[in-house]
């Protein structure tokens, strides 16, 4: 049974703005998104925003105090890339239901991503448009 061009017009629209209010609901989701990390010991904890910029930083413990400062560092250093993965990860999971079937949230958030598949030379437009023929 086939459709006449109005009705598919209108189902094209009607999908497009579910999607776009879909990515809009993901767009506030993504701007809150943080995650915390906690050193081993409690020796430092630290907060990580959406881009993996640190938001906080605290010592839960004295812990730190029988630390030499190196020591100190690389455990600092790690814990903020741990919570850095955490948010990647994190944003990866909510992206991946927004993104083309096979395309990789993870190799697009670690600047790995093919964006000729995600931006194609031409778009699909397969059963958007009629021919002239009416087929």
């Amino acid at each position: 049974m086939s459709s006449s061009p109005q009705d598919q017009l209108d189902r094209t629209l009607e999908e497009y703005r579910r999607k776009r209010e879909d990515l809009r609901g993901l767009h506030e989701r993504m701007a809150r998104i943080s995650a915390t990390v906690t050193a081993p010991r409690k020796v430092v904890s630290i907060t990580v925003g959406q881009q993996g910029d640190v938001t906080a930083l605290t010592f839960p413990s004295g812990a730190y105090k029988s630390m030499v400062p190196a020591e100190l560092a690389a455990v600092v250093l790690e814990t903020v890339r741990q919570a850095q993965a955490k948010v990647r990860e994190e944003l990866a999971t909510m992206m991946e239901p927004m993104m083309p079937p096979g395309f990789a949230v993870r190799d697009l958030l670690a600047g790995k991503a093919d964006l000729d598949r995600l931006l194609p030379d031409e778009p699909g437009l397969d059963g958007v448009f009629l021919r002239r023929d009416g087929q």
